[in-house]
Order: C-alpha cells, then sequence, then structure tokens
C-alpha cells in the first residue's frame, strides 16, 4: 500500500472516532429536559408542580435519570448546615419519593444512610414512606434512630411542607414511618372523591381511603375535553399517608390526591 493509501485509511479512520465520539456525547431531548429542571431545585425556591412534572414526566431511562438525580445531589456543598444545601437534598428528596421506582427507592435509601442532618433525613423518610413496605426501609429507619441517638430528639420541623409538622421531631418521624410496619389491613375501601374548586388553568383531587397499610394502591388519572374522542393521561394521584401529619392544625388523613395541569380556561373536561 502506497504512502498516498495510507494517509486516507488514517483520515477515514479519524473521521469514524470523530463521529462515534459525537455520537457517545450527544444529550438527548430528555436529558437535556431533566438537567434543566433540576438545576431548578434550588434554596428558596417555591418546590414548583411544574419542575416535578418535567422530571417524572420525561421518560427517561430510570439508570440516566438516577445519574442526573445523583449528580444534582453530589452538586450541593458538603457544609448541609446551610439551608441553601440541605433544602435542595430535601426537595429531591421528595422527588425521588414522586418518581416511586425501585431505582428511587434504592438511590433514596442510599442518600439517606450516607446523610446526618435531622430536617434531610426526615425529609428522605418521608419520601420513602410513598413506597410500598420493605424491610431494608425499616431496617434503615432503625439504624437511623442507633446511629444518632439523642439527637433524634431535636426538632426537625422548620420546613411543614416537606411534609412533618410544626414542633416535629425526627423522633416522632421514625416512629410514625416504622408505625406502618405493625399494620395488616392491606385492602383498599375507596371513599367518595372530593374535587377542589378550580383555577383557570388547574383541576385538583382528593380520595379518602380506608385500609392500604401496604401502601401500593395506585390511580391513574386521565382526562379530555368534552366530546373529544382521545384521552391525555395526567400524573397519577400522590398516596398521602396515614398518620399525624399536622400543618396549622389540619389531619390530612388517608387519602390520595392530586392535580391536572395546563387546561384551558373556561372548557368543561371529562375526568376519569
Amino acid at each position: 500500500m502506497g504512502h498516498r493509501h495510507v494517509w486516507q485509511a488514517v483520515v477515514i479512520l479519524l473521521a469514524v472516532v470523530v463521529v462515534l465520539a459525537h455520537a457517545a456525547a450527544a444529550v438527548s431531548p430528555a436529558e437535556m429536559k431533566v438537567a434543566a429542571a433540576l438545576a431548578k431545585v434550588r434554596y428558596g425556591d417555591v418546590f414548583s408542580a411544574r419542575t416535578a412534572l418535567d422530571i417524572v414526566e420525561a421518560k427517561l431511562d430510570q439508570k440516566k435519570l438516577m445519574a442526573l438525580i445523583d449528580e444534582r445531589w453530589r452538586s450541593v456543598p458538603a457544609d448541609v448546615t446551610s439551608p441553601a444545601n440541605y433544602q435542595v437534598r430535601c426537595k429531591l428528596s421528595w422527588i425521588l419519593g414522586l418518581i416511586k421506582s425501585p431505582e428511587a427507592a434504592e438511590r433514596l435509601r442510599g442518600y439517606i444512610a450516607e446523610d446526618s442532618h435531622g430536617i434531610v433525613l426526615a425529609s428522605g423518610l418521608h419520601a420513602l414512606s410513598q413506597f410500598p413496605l420493605a424491610k431494608e426501609n425499616a431496617d434503615l429507619a432503625r439504624a437511623i434512630k442507633v446511629k444518632l441517638g439523642d439527637r433524634v430528639n431535636e426538632k426537625v420541623s422548620d420546613h411543614g411542607s416537606y411534609g412533618f409538622s410544626i414542633q416535629w421531631t425526627l423522633s416522632q418521624e421514625i416512629e410514625c414511618f416504622l408505625a406502618a410496619y405493625d399494620k395488616t389491613e392491606n385492602a383498599t375501601k375507596p371513599g367518595k372523591v372530593v374535587v377542589e374548586p378550580a383555577t383557570f388553568h388547574c383541576l385538583s383531587f382528593q380520595w379518602p381511603i380506608e385500609g392500604d397499610d401496604n401502601r401500593n394502591c395506585a390511580v391513574a388519572v386521565a382526562y379530555r375535553k368534552k366530546a373529544a374522542k382521545e384521552w391525555k393521561d395526567a400524573m397519577p394521584l400522590l398516596r398521602v399517608e396515614n398518620r399525624p401529619h399536622l400543618k396549622k392544625g389540619v389531619y390530612v388523613g388517608n387519602i390520595l390526591a392530586g392535580s391536572i395541569f395546563n387546561l384551558s380556561p373556561g372548557k368543561t373536561y371529562e375526568i376519569r
């Protein structure tokens, strides 16, 4: 082979390497959407339903999704005594609770096991309570109590919006978390659906239930404009735990709840 052919082969080989490298580095639109949403999870921001929807509805491969969440978690500075840091981890815990996949549960357990901040641990346990009962979850809650010792009696309630009440302690959070493992009424008895007053672009619902102590009931939601043929999927109802959950004196109760967003004002919708 002459020098000319050798150089042609080298050029072709380099071109192939460049193409393969570009393909490997390519980021899908779903990954970009999730990364942008996770970047919005910051201290001081009101937890955005739209942000959570962008992450949960992205239909991204679970391995990639967990990697992006882990990257955001690890980006938080080590000094978790600052609200600017621990609030981000609280919100990321709640997002994992919304995802509800086995991969999300495993990742959440890992974060809880390695953290030591009371509010982050309480938020993590509250998010973990959104998953079906599992022995490793109960074992983790008990291990936290042993690891922290007297610190479990410190108040962790200055961020009640993450699921625990005013004047709540980590010890109480652990006790309520473990209480579900002492019950055996797993059958679900649905009550009457409560439709909240509508806004211009949103409908909200509460569905009281009895039972479901193993926390595995689920309600899929679909909607369409009246007389339309095609149904559209909405976010499933969120399983709210049946336990003391006091905020401004209100007991939330054993319910499922959720909302449908981005509706058109002045239109009539059918929900199923």
